[in-house]
Parts: structure tokens; sequence; C-alpha cells
């Protein structure tokens, strides 16, 4: 399901414009920052892919074993677009058919698809700047997040 409202903005951005609503920082999650075990169906692309997010995600506390399907498709469709980009570069971003009519090559509706897929994987690992002030690290721990300290009657850490 999506988020409603606004994108949150980069944390770089809220440092600037300061905190004029007050609101509290949410707190994440405590579970263990370790990066999933890479499948061995990815092809070179992906593989070399997957050991560079990964190393920065479990750098950064955000990624776990449960993340191995979304960090498995951001993979597959970084290296589809690598692939697309490639036939792009040989080939044209048009082509002609038989008949001299003038089409756009069928390699850039990949790349753009693929593009569109990484975006969203990214987004939900905190790799985009908007993505990354909603992702807190794992390793993290804050207030409970019972009801009544969300209303403000709980105790205060």
């Amino acid at each position: 399901m999506a988020t409603r409202g606004r994108k949150p903005l980069p944390d770089a951005v809220k440092s600037r414009r300061g905190n004029p609503g007050r609101r509290a920082a949410s707190d994440g999650v405590k579970v263990e920052a370790k990066a999933p075990p890479c499948p061995s169906h990815l092809d070179k692309e992906a593989k070399k892919e997957w050991r560079r997010v990964c190393k920065k995600l479990v750098e950064l506390k955000i990624v776990t074993e449960l993340d191995r399907a979304v960090l498995t498709g951001y993979c597959e469709a970084w290296s589809l677009y690598v692939q697309a980009s490639r036939d792009v570069q040989e080939h044209g971003t048009v082509a002609i058919s038989e008949k001299g009519a003038v089409y756009q090559s069928p390699y850039v509706n990949l790349m753009a698809t693929a593009m569109k897929q990484m975006q969203a994987f990214a987004a939900e690992l905190g790799m985009t700047p908007s993505a990354r002030s909603r992702v807190k690290p794992t390793g993290e721990t804050g207030k409970s997040n019972s009801l009544l300290d969300f209303l403000g009657i709980g105790s205060t850490n």
C-alpha cells in the first residue's frame, strides 16, 4: 500500500529548514543489520550490484535477511537496465521498419521499465533521498510505540 500525502523531505533539507512543526522523530525497529545471501540465479551484472548495494546498506544498518526478495528485484532490474542501455548504445533510440516507418527502439522501453522498477525497489530500501528520510537504521532503539506514549500520557525516556 502506498503511503499517503507528500513524500518526506530528505534529511539534508529538513536540517536546513529546522523543525517548525516540532514533531518528534520516529523510532526504528530493533533488528540485526545483515546482508541476505545472494541468490545463485542472478546474472553477473546483478551479482555485482548485489555486492555493491548490500555493503552500503549493511554499513547504514538498513538491510536485514528479510529484504532478500526486494534486493533481488532491484538487482535484476539493474541488470536489465544495463543490458538495455548497452543495446540502445549499439542500435540507437530509433528503428526503421521494413516499410520505412520510423519507430522508437524497443530497448528504450525496456530501459524505462527497468528504471521504474529500480526506483520502486530503491525507495523500499531507502536508497533515494526522500526514502532515506523515512527509513531508520535497524539497530536504533528508542521510546516504546505504545498508545500512551503517542498520546503523551506514558512515561518519557
